[in-house]
């Protein structure tokens, strides 16, 4: 009986440690900053169509009686707010529609350009970094940070490495590029 409470116990430890590391290697984004002017602005630019840019599309390919299909799960969308008329600071979101729900975003890396391809002024680079949703959802909109953009510049564009987004059903799947030009709001 004690070398069984002895096992069980062993047992114990190992999982409560592995499931403690997992926790800490997990990054939040629990300051989400999103203020209800902001999310109006942000519902209103998903609705508005951008001829210049384009989301990144998170597709499955799966094969089915050797005819590829191609399930597409969502997108990511990026939204620029400026603070006010004359400000240089702007807030980064990103917008994640789907039908699927989903509950995390990462990238590897993340730049915000001028919007000019034979300027390449980067204005914010975000490093690799997992957000996390709080909740599995369809439509989630969570705020990445500031960058210090011009207050002549009204767009700019972005260049992201590693995209993916981690559906709830299928795990974390790869995204198309998210490219081109973008509005600042």
């Amino acid at each position: 009986m004690r070398k069984l409470f002895v096992v069980l116990l062993g047992f114990f430890l190992v999982f409560s440690a592995s499931s403690m590391t997992f926790a800490e290697s997990v990054q939040q984004n629990t300051s989400n900053n999103i203020t209800p002017a902001h999310l109006e602005i942000i519902q209103d630019t998903l609705n508005t169509p951008n001829p210049d840019g384009t989301p990144a599309q998170i597709t499955n390919n799966e094969s089915q009686d050797s005819i590829s299909t191609q399930a597409t799960y969502g997108m990511i969308t990026p939204v620029f707010i400026r603070a006010s008329d004359n400000s240089t600071q702007v807030y980064v979101y990103l917008t994640y529609t789907g039908n699927k729900a989903a509950n995390a975003v990462k990238f590897s890396k993340m730049d915000i350009m001028h919007s000019s391809v034979l300027n390449r002024t980067v204005y914010k680079s975000f490093p690799a970094k997992t957000y996390n949703f709080g909740i599995a959802s369809t439509y989630h909109t969570t705020y990445i940070g500031t960058a210090t953009v011009p207050t002549n510049q009204t767009k700019v564009r972005v260049s992201d490495s590693g995209l993916m987004v981690y559906v709830t059903s299928s795990g974390w799947l790869s995204t198309t590029n998210i490219i081109g030009q973008w509005p600042i709001q």
